[in-house]
């Protein structure tokens, strides 16, 4: 049983979450220019969604998917900085031995 459960949950969060995710960030992302950085991802989902956050479903994936991501809470990531990634040009590396070796030149 609990293993239903937890595959009717993912398949909830593919059908109904995962689209209006993307439709949400897809918003962002084409008016990231028009942001200040001071605006925050809260305020934009709150601005452009007013009762999506107030959905105890939509809020987990919009946590998950953009706070856990970067590590903040949505009022303090910027808009306008959220894709500011996107940017960078090469190749992402992993340092099999961490990043002490980084910091010994």
């Amino acid at each position: 049983m609990e293993w239903l459960l937890h595959k009717l949950g993912v398949l909830f969060n593919i059908i109904i979450c995962l689209p209006l995710y993307i439709q949400v960030a897809g918003k962002i992302y084409g008016k990231r220019n028009s942001y200040t950085v001071d605006t925050t991802l809260k305020e934009v989902i709150e601005d452009n969604y007013p009762k999506l956050l107030s959905d105890p479903a939509v809020n987990l994936i919009a946590r998950a998917e953009m706070e856990f991501g970067y590590g903040a809470p949505l009022k303090d990531i910027s808009a306008k900085l959220f894709y500011s990634d996107d940017e960078y040009i090469g190749n992402e590396d992993v340092f099999m031995n961490g990043y002490q070796g980084i910091l010994d030149g």
